[in-house]
């Protein structure tokens, strides 16, 4: 979009990086942050005694919607393995 706007290369690398890093620096803490639960989750077995938990609380009859809730919590922290 830039080049059909008429800026030169220099321009749009620019303006590209500048928005990149305004991004970046808006949510780097949280994904830091996501990726350092996630990593405790797997390596403790929390997601696994979380979802045991929610299982034994919601029951078994209702395991789907078990395992919607424990997917709500683990997926706050899904750059765990990225």
């Amino acid at each position: 979009m830039g080049f059909i706007g008429g800026l030169d290369e220099s321009e749009v690398t620019s303006t590209l990086m500048n928005g990149f890093g305004k991004t970046l620096g808006s949510i780097g803490i949280i994904i830091a942050f996501g990726t350092i639960i996630g990593a405790y989750l797997e390596k403790s077995g929390g997601a696994k005694t979380l979802a045991k938990g929610i299982l034994r609380i919601i029951g078994k009859k209702r395991s789907a919607l078990a395992m919607n809730i424990t997917g709500f919590f683990v997926s706050i922290p899904v750059y765990c393995d990225s």
